[in-house]
């Protein structure tokens, strides 16, 4: 006896991958990008989930929305994440030589009229 079940078309929850690249690009989120950039997150594994068709790849329309939600979730995270972390603040440091920069606004360099006037 086989114990495989055989379940009708309409319960198997396979997406449809309906759009074409170009298609995609043209999805709201999307229409910044370039054919390239998909093409290079295909090789890397990043973006929506695809498959290949003959030398074609084509995007699903659910599984587009899923990724762009996981992605402004992620990018939520790591904004409070970011926002938690306590971060050193940069003190403005006194200036030893002040009266240096006081005689001469290029650092203690005196003028013709300076030097006269000292002497």
């Amino acid at each position: 006896m086989n114990s495989m079940r055989i379940l009708p078309l309409d319960t198997v929850e396979e997406p449809l991958y309906d759009l074409s690249v170009e298609e995609v690009l043209q999805v709201p989120g999307f229409g910044h990008l370039k054919p390239a950039t998909l093409a290079k997150w295909r090789q890397l594994g990043k973006g929506p989930k695809f498959t290949i068709c003959g030398k074609r790849a084509f995007y699903s329309r659910t599984l587009i929305d899923l990724w762009k939600r996981q992605e402004a979730d992620a990018q939520e995270a790591d904004a409070r994440e970011r926002s938690r972390k306590k971060r050193p603040v940069a003190l403005q440091v006194q200036n030893q030589r002040g009266d240096v920069r006081e005689k001469h606004r290029l650092g203690g360099h005196q003028t013709k009229r300076e030097r006269s006037q000292s002497h």
